[in-house]
């Protein structure tokens, strides 16, 4: 059964359903939340339940401990509703509230859609996610110290692979 969910101190709403996470329900919604590796290891996406019931879900000790439960909180992204909640979160606004980070990648695939367009989709470390709004970019740092910046043509909410857009320009590092 869906659950309402309202976040303080915005006053915003969402609602999620029993097989969804608080945090990817709030991404499907919209809402931009705080998180990191979306696996319960980091506590990037700590917040706090207000009111309302909760299954925790698994995750790491060291990212909820028992005593912050007991204060009421919560990590989004492993925490599922069993009732309507409200929250206590942060929620991003603009890309100056999201975190800058070098992480490795992976080249998962490469597809032709064009003579010179080429779609590249890039796997991260299990461990992270790339949390990012809708227009941002990305830069990658080329052997030798050269780089180039790539609008990400994904949407945030999902996130489990990058997908880029390239262009082939004659003379160019791609």
């Amino acid at each position: 059964m869906p659950h309402q969910v309202t976040i303080q101190p915005s006053g915003h709403q969402f609602v999620v359903g029993d097989d969804e996470t608080l945090l990817e329900a709030a991404l499907r919604e919209g809402f931009a939340l705080p998180y990191g590796c979306r696996n319960g290891a980091c506590g990037s996406c700590k917040g706090r339940i207000l009111s309302g019931q909760i299954d925790y879900g698994t995750h790491s000790p060291n990212a909820l401990k028992d005593e912050e439960k007991a204060q009421g909180r919560a990590l989004f992204c492993r925490a599922k509703a069993l009732s309507d909640l409200t929250i206590e979160a942060k929620e991003i606004g603009a890309a100056k509230d999201i975190v800058v980070k070098t992480l490795p990648c992976r080249v998962e695939t490469l597809e032709k859609r064009a003579d010179d367009v080429m779609v590249m989709k890039i796997r991260l470390p299990a461990s992270e996610r790339l949390q990012f709004l809708a227009g941002q970019y990305i830069d990658f740092q080329l052997k030798g110290g050269k780089s180039r910046s790539y609008s990400l043509a994904n949407p945030p909410h999902d996130d489990a692979l990058l997908e880029l857009h390239i262009r082939h320009v004659p003379g160019g590092l791609f």
